[in-house]
């Protein structure tokens, strides 16, 4: 059970598991917010963050298309690292709502699912 909310419970133990065969191209996972909320960027860790070994076994988006519910996206490219990334948005953006949606993934060792440990906003 890798529910939707595990991407945004504050624990990278815990993870988003898209459900599909494959890699998981064109899965989404979104997040609303009570209101309206300023985003100038966010932290991700991509992927299994549970352990390393976890980490490289299963598939980690390379490539997020990011969508805000007034209508406007960023495509974002993601390193295959076993660490946090902080991406910066090309310009702040008043939201109720963000779709992530996997756009390009590198393959896991013995899984295809793309997994999603955490996503939190700055």
């Amino acid at each position: 059970v890798h529910s939707a909310e595990r991407a945004f419970d504050g624990d990278v133990s815990t993870a988003w598991v898209e459900g599909v065969s494959g890699n998981g191209i064109g899965e989404s996972v979104s997040v609303y917010f009570d209101g309206t909320c300023w985003i100038n960027g966010f932290s991700i860790y991509a992927g299994y963050h549970k352990n390393e070994d976890l980490y490289y076994k299963n598939s980690r988006p390379s490539e997020l298309t990011v969508t805000f519910s007034d209508g406007t996206t960023e495509t974002i490219f993601l390193n295959d690292v076993y660490a946090v990334q902080d991406i910066a948005l090309s310009h702040p953006v008043a939201a109720e709502y963000v779709t992530f949606t996997v756009s390009g993934a590198y393959s896991g060792h013995k899984y295809e699912d793309t997994v999603i440990s955490e996503i939190s906003f700055y």
